[in-house]
């Protein structure tokens, strides 16, 4: 594999510069298998530079294919729970109990097992405390694999993160990363290898995506309508800002 095809990202001289800056956007890939691919879709999403408007970067709008790809590329967990065990320090939080005479002549033991895949879906305004700190850490430590759903506007401080990932050792397939619209990102609520969903954004859509992914037998959690102070700036559209 090429050194270019390790990063997140290629330069794109068909991509117009930006007439203040002289800058071209970024055209990104998606993460999966441990390798960060090119989309076949054809399809982009613009991600923004706030403080000018500059378009900075085009992600990739995966297709219901490379969804799934980076789904079946998240599977056998087997094969590194020792590794983030001891990596990761989850043995102290993999330990079960037991419980001598629970009734007569009955004494009970629990394990804590992983469970499969589970599905990240991040909102844009925590790229990087929210999928790489709450989602990621905890779900890999405990033994199970992530495809993590970033927000198309601000993908770039995720992708720069999972490479660190890979270049610390994790192994291709624990991690994978996509960018995509709507009804692609729903193919994570239903999918059968998927065995959970983590969700932070808000309220509207996480009721969906609890009702969606809780009807298909997942385990899910959704963190709704946080409250953060925002810059309206001039050239904001005001009724959109509202």
């Amino acid at each position: 594999m090429s050194e270019n095809v390790r990063r997140y990202f290629f330069e794109d001289e068909g991509l117009p510069a930006d007439p203040v800056s002289g800058e071209r956007p970024r055209r990104l890939r998606y993460l999966s298998g441990g390798e960060w691919r090119d989309s076949r879709s054809g399809k982009c999403m613009s991600c923004y530079d706030p403080s000018t408007g500059a378009v900075i970067a085009q992600a990739p709008q995966c297709s219901a294919a490379e969804v799934e790809q980076a789904i079946q590329a998240a599977g056998d967990v087997l094969k590194v729970i020792e590794v983030v065990e001891y990596a990761c320090g989850a043995p102290q939080l993999m330990k079960g109990e037991s419980l001598m005479n629970a009734s007569v002549g009955v004494d009970t033991v629990r394990y804590n097992e992983s469970l499969g895949v589970f599905a990240g879906i991040a909102p844009w305004n925590f790229p990087a405390m929210i999928p790489q700190g709450w989602m990621a850490p905890l779900c890999i430590a405990l033994g199970n694999t992530i495809v993590l759903k970033l927000a198309s506007f601000v993908p770039q401080t995720s992708m720069r993160i999972a490479e660190l990932w890979a270049e610390a050792g994790l192994p291709p397939g624990v991690m994978n990363v996509v960018t995509a619209g709507r009804a692609e990102a729903e193919i994570l609520l239903g999918h059968p290898a998927i065995r959970g969903v983590s969700f932070v954004g808000s309220t509207s859509v996480g009721k969906r995506i609890y009702q969606a992914a809780a009807a298909n037998g997942k385990r899910v959690q959704c963190l709704t309508e946080a409250k953060n102070h925002a810059l309206v700036l001039r050239d904001a559209v005001l009724e959109r800002a509202a």
